[in-house]
């Protein structure tokens, strides 16, 4: 409390705008927390809190350290889950003139998912590692909150740097998962994208479609991926929670990691696809904050 008190005696140049606001309520989710015991309300008010505060803020590393306590003690909240299933590791493997072949994810909840490249007739920019330019694809998308399951994907339209994809999942007695995506940009951190998804979610986050794998920590579908070893790109992405409204905020951190001469890909079913001249690509995907 003390550190608080003292924060509110520094000059408001010090603070970006509604900077006192913040702290106040800063102050008042530390009362609510550990002097009334109502996590609860704390949880509730400290993710609107963060969703104001910027990186740069004074006071973001302490808020942020308090949301993490706060939810420590409601681990169960759905924010937290889908902020655990959001965030993580993924592995992923590219080949020349085949594309995105496997990623393997580990979240952060401590569950695994697996998208693999079952059979293609994609298009590829010849001598290409990732830009797509026509086709369509199937995937097999494995996750430990659903069995493997199968899904069509075609392209309606794909430069160096855009694209237009669509996404069908079929099944025997009721109606298909169906998803579109549609991104264009001149860099990483100058992007336009826009996605609709429709069908049934099991998971902690609307994330279920086997393209939501492939752009998972990624917005641009590895096509800005410059394929040598060591080389790094940083950008920020972010997840939509199930109410549409709470964005979660993302930064990631992609690095190229080493090139294989020959790389075997296995289903769920057992069947090996052998590729050559791959590289993996390992990404980092860390919490940044929350949009509401």
């Amino acid at each position: 409390m003390k550190k608080v008190m003292l924060l509110l005696l520094i000059p408001s140049f010090c603070f970006a705008k509604n900077g006192f606001e913040i702290a106040k309520e800063y102050e008042r989710v530390i009362e609510l927390a550990h002097v009334q015991g109502s996590y609860k309300k704390a949880r509730q008010k400290i993710e609107g809190l963060i969703a104001q505060v910027d990186t740069s803020h004074p006071l973001f590393n302490d808020i942020y350290k308090l949301y993490k306590k706060i939810n420590k003690k409601d681990p169960n909240s759905d924010t937290q889950k889908a902020i655990k299933f959001a965030t993580g590791r993924k592995t992923e493997f590219y080949c020349k003139d085949k594309g995105l072949v496997l990623a393997r994810i580990k979240h952060n909840d401590g569950t695994k998912s697996k998208l693999v490249l079952l059979s293609s007739n994609r298009e590829m920019k010849p001598g290409s590692y990732s830009i797509m330019t026509g086709g369509s694809w199937a995937y097999e998308l494995d996750t430990e909150y659903r069995q493997p399951i199968k899904s069509e994907v075609w392209i309606n339209h794909s430069s160096d740097k855009s694209y237009s994809l669509e996404e069908l999942r079929r099944f025997p007695d009721s109606k298909p998962d169906k998803g579109f995506w549609r991104a264009n940009w001149t860099s990483l951190n100058d992007f336009y994208r826009n996605s609709r998804t429709n069908g049934n979610s099991k998971e902690p986050i609307p994330m279920y479609m086997g393209v939501d794998y492939h752009l998972f920590g990624n917005k641009d579908l590895g096509y800005e991926i410059n394929f040598k070893v060591g080389e790094i790109d940083q950008f920020k992405t972010d997840e939509m929670m199930y109410d549409n409204k709470t964005l979660i905020k993302l930064n990631s951190r992609r690095r190229v990691a080493k090139h294989l001469d020959t790389f075997t890909v296995i289903d769920s079913k057992g069947v090996k696809r052998v590729y050559n001249d791959c590289f993996q690509v390992v990404s980092r995907i860390r919490f940044k904050g929350i949009d509401i």
